[in-house]
């Protein structure tokens, strides 16, 4: 038997016989027919319940020169490990007896002197059982599927239903909202038709037949006037689509109603300032508020204390709980900051599990009992799905804005994401100010310093003072590699990590960002190695800069450096800004057709906002375009963004080059990717910059 039919370590078996010798033959065959067993003995079945209730065997092996197994003793075995095949051995046992063994629950019966027996019917049970394990496997993956296209359809803003036979089957809140209806059952066998105007009627219905008939994934498009359940009409768009609701082809319905113009430019506004998940205020909108506040409050000498609140461990509860009720606890959770916070502090979702407060009073004493009571509320507070999880704790990063020479907005969360970083790094559930003092890097990156910022550079790469992180880059059609993104961080003396942003445009502005970029690339091939040696099919996205690009040693020193590790080409894929590019298209065409020659990947990053992008990819073999994070923002009401989007898709795929939307932060925009034929997503809805390679991308899949 191959060994790949059981777990990696090895087949757990589980012998009764009274012989010492006779068991031992008996692993021997099994050993010999190359089935790796780790074998326990039992004399006979008496102590049979009390070891199978103590540990999970693969395989019984149970002799009847034992104690004599009842038909009683087999079928108690079997009740407390049904999963597991039980054998029977037997000598000159008569044929009722045996029978009645089988009776009992054996899988099959072998006589004790019959070894090659023996190991055919070993062969075949444990084959049988990792195929039972595999479709155990496979069904609780395809639960989980199902449960998660289920959430983000019950989430999603967007008014959908599934309708068969022209009969609702089902429809999400949003629908039932839109059309007058309090739940689900009102809708179901109602007739679509009762929620158009008749004078729509001949159109639907023939819309209607076209789908079902056809099965074309494209959506039928139709505007129609449609009634609430209080008969009250509105203008709306009906675009219906083929789709699978309990394992029956049905026809799914997405209705947009038309708003007016000052209603669709309220709505825009509140979905650009507004995170849909939690109605908190969201990223854009926070840096933005400070942003425009800051020139006043400096001009009045006055400042801000900002709190970065971050759930600690919040991966491993999403990976414990599931997607659905992970992000139900982020809702709750930002409920009770909003309780807890000040009447006059704003609050904000910042991440997929951080929060914003930007408190108004700046007296210390004040700032410590809104973080202590934060602290208190998230660790104490009844969670409703509670019993799949630990309750949480959180760490909380807490900077002023005084502390904070030349003012920038994005700075002041960075900083305070440090703080909480360091709080969760000392044990969690805490909170940490920032502590204002100046390394020499941070003053070399703020040019306020003497400090050569070559110098600094230099040193990090020589003392190791840059640190990777890695993001996933999730699939959504079935891609099993294990696609992660890498990006740096540098630290100062005090090993605070400052974010990209800091330093890299600085560092390429000063003919630096090569220096950087070889670095990045040798640690992140050294550790691809470590991957790979492991059994990991990890493939990384490195970035490059455009001062590497025109460097003709670059490609080189890549090429030595696969080599020194061992590293193959198809592994890894280098990705450049399409801006930069651009500018030097030549060099570009050049240096992929290298990267080519070794089998490593070419990605365009920052893709599809200059003109004319059908003319770069016409002139560079290009594998991946990485669309601009520009792309997400507002995208889910966006409906001119989303055909821009599509646009971009639909001319990589003609030229055969996969997409990857960055910047993906919720759920809400899961279906529009897919429907406009993103291939890959990657954010912090995925999961967000980490140290650790360990996403599981077949609980994602």
């Amino acid at each position: 038997m191959n060994a790949e039919l059981t777990t990696d370590s090895g087949v757990s078996l589980l012998v009764v016989e009274k012989s010492p010798n006779q068991a031992e033959k008996f692993v021997t065959a099994l050993r010999s027919a190359g089935i790796p067993v780790h074998p326990t003995r039992l004399a006979d079945t008496s102590e049979l319940d009390e070891r199978l209730a103590g540990k999970a065997f693969d395989l019984i092996l149970c002799s009847c020169r034992s104690k004599r197994p009842s038909s009683q003793n087999l079928s108690e075995a079997r009740a407390s490990c049904p999963d597991t095949p039980l054998i029977l051995i037997y000598g000159d046992e008569d044929r009722e007896t045996l029978l009645d063994a089988v009776r009992g629950g054996a899988r099959d019966i072998v006589h004790k002197d019959d070894l090659a027996h023996l190991q055919l019917v070993v062969t075949r049970e444990l084959e049988t059982l990792q195929l039972r394990r595999d479709l155990a496997e496979v069904g609780r993956k395809l639960e989980e599927a199902e449960n998660r296209c289920e959430s983000v359809m019950a989430a999603a803003e967007e008014a959908i239903a599934y309708v068969h036979d022209g009969m609702h089957v089902a429809a999400n809140r949003a629908y039932l909202d839109m059309l007058g209806y309090a739940d689900q059952e009102e809708v179901e066998g109602l007739p679509l038709l009762d929620m158009v105007d008749p004078e729509f009627h001949k159109q639907l219905k023939k819309l209607l037949k076209t789908v079902e008939r056809t099965r074309d994934p494209a959506p039928q498009k139709m505007e129609a006037t449609c009634h609430t359940s209080a008969g009250q009409g509105f203008s709306a768009v009906l675009e219906l689509s083929p789709a699978i609701f309990d394992d029956e082809p049905c026809t799914q319905v997405h209705v947009s109603a038309q708003q007016s113009a000052m209603d669709l430019e309220a709505e825009l506004a509140r979905v650009n300032t507004v995170d849909p998940d939690t109605g908190l205020h969201n990223r854009k909108y926070f840096l933005e508020l400070i942003a425009d506040e800051q020139p006043a409050l400096a001009a009045r000498r006055e400042s801000r204390v900002l709190l970065y609140v971050m759930l600690d461990h919040f991966q491993e509860l999403r990976n414990t709980a599931g997607v659905a009720t992970s992000d139900g606890l982020i809702k709750e959770v930002a409920g009770l900051l909003d309780r807890v916070r000040n009447p006059d502090d704003i609050l904000a979702r910042f991440g997929d599990h951080s929060f914003v407060i930007l408190v108004r009073s700046v007296k210390r004493p004040e700032v410590e009992g809104l973080a202590q009571s934060v602290c208190l509320a998230i660790e104490e507070h009844n969670y409703q799905a509670s019993e799949k999880f630990i309750a949480p704790t959180c760490s909380i990063g807490i900077v002023d804005s005084n502390d904070i020479p030349d003012f920038d907005s994005q700075r002041f969360v960075d900083l305070a994401y440090q703080a909480a970083h360091q709080a969760s790094e000392n044990g969690g559930n805490r909170f940490q100010f920032f502590q204002p003092e100046k390394p020499s890097v941070e003053r070399a990156l703020a040019g306020s310093d003497a400090v050569n910022l070559e110098q600094v550079i230099q040193h990090a790469v020589e003392e190791n003072r840059f640190r990777l992180v890695y993001q996933p880059i999730l699939s959504l059609h079935g891609d099993p590699r294990e696609n992660y993104a890498v990006m740096v961080r540098m630290l100062d003396e005090s090993d605070n990590e400052h974010l990209p942003g800091n330093f890299l445009q600085k560092a390429e502005a000063a003919g630096l960002a090569a220096t950087i970029d070889r670095w990045v690339i040798r640690s992140a091939i050294l550790e691809l190695a470590h991957q790979r040696d492991e059994g990991k099919d990890a493939h990384f996205f490195i970035s490059i800069s455009g001062q590497s690009l025109s460097d003709d040693r670059t490609f080189p020193w890549i090429r030595d450096c696969m080599e020194e590790f061992g590293l193959k080409g198809d592994a890894l894929t280098f990705q450049v800004p399409e801006e930069s590019v651009r500018k030097q298209v030549h060099a570009a065409r050049e240096v992929v057709k290298q990267l080519h020659s070794i089998g490593c990947g070419f990605a365009l990053d920052q893709f599809g906002t200059l003109p004319k992008p059908e003319s770069l990819l016409k002139q560079i073999h290009v594998n991946f375009v990485r669309l601009h994070v520009s792309f997400m923002d507002g995208i889910a009401k966006d409906h001119a963004k989303q055909e821009s989007m599509k646009a971009v898709c639909e001319l990589a795929a003609s030229m055969k080059v996969k997409t990857v939307a960055t910047g993906v932060e919720d759920a809400n925009t899961l279906a529009i990717l897919w429907n406009v034929g993103v291939n890959y997503i990657q954010g912090y809805f995925v999961q967000e910059p980490s140290e650790s390679i360990a996403y599981d991308f077949s609980g994602a899949a």
